[in-house]
């Protein structure tokens, strides 16, 4: 647990407070079962002794499960665009993030769903403002049936993504709409759509990330220009 606090310690205070919490309280039982244990094992028999060993296997199986729930913490350049400047202004609440265009008027500029155990501020320089009516789907795809989704969409898979292969990202395609444009970045894995360092269960790349981040960024551009002029 001290593991998780100190190699990831950016990641979890700027993760959701759940994780938090549930570590502080992990804490807290651990240290009350460390007195408890004071208690000699020889005096204890028949079902005390049952119940002691069956919490000890779970508690093991419950730090596990903390140890899995690791979040993967922000790196530059991510972090570095967490900083408002003249044209954005960022925003970071316990469970959102909002980087807004300065003097925009707009209430909503683009919305991002990070990844599931991802710090959300490693997408901070990928998910900068703009102006679009369209969906983009960096590595991934639906969850269910979007084929009625009235505005352009464009997914941008990883040659090399070890968690979903562009297979999967293919057979989805059915959930999506008929015109979906796809354009697939040869030798790239999940991790460079964001800024957290490597993932376990990941491909081995084949380019570097800035060149990767150099694709994503420009054909992200393009959509974004696309979907605007056509608004």
């Amino acid at each position: 647990m001290a593991g998780v606090w100190v190699a990831e310690w950016a990641g979890v205070w700027h993760g959701h407070p759940l994780y938090g919490f549930l570590l502080l309280a992990t804490a807290l039982a651990c240290a009350f079962g460390l007195y408890r244990s004071r208690r000699r094992v020889a005096d204890q028999t028949g079902l005390r002794l049952v119940l002691r060993w069956v919490g000890m296997a779970a508690l093991i199986g419950w730090l596990g499960l903390m140890a899995w729930l690791r979040p993967l913490t922000a790196e530059e350049p991510a972090v570095s665009a967490m900083a408002s400047s003249d044209s954005v202004q960022v925003t970071e609440w316990p469970t959102e993030i909002m980087l807004r265009s300065s003097g925009d008027d707009q209430k909503v500029d683009r919305f991002f769903q990070p990844g599931a155990k991802v710090d959300a501020r490693a997408y901070a320089d990928e998910a900068q403002p703009g102006q679009v009516a369209g969906l983009l789907f960096y590595a991934s795809y639906p969850a269910g049936d979007m084929s009625d989704f009235e505005h352009p969409v464009l997914s941008i898979p990883a040659e090399q993504y070890g968690l979903a292969t562009p297979a999967k990202t293919e057979t989805a395609a059915s959930d999506l709409l008929v015109d979906t444009a796809y354009l697939e970045i040869e030798g790239a894995v999940h991790a460079f759509f964001g800024d957290y360092g490597d993932q376990s269960g990941d491909g081995t790349p084949q380019i570097s990330h800035d060149a990767a981040r150099e694709v994503i960024t420009s054909e992200t551009l393009a959509f974004m220009k696309g979907v605007s002029g056509n608004r």
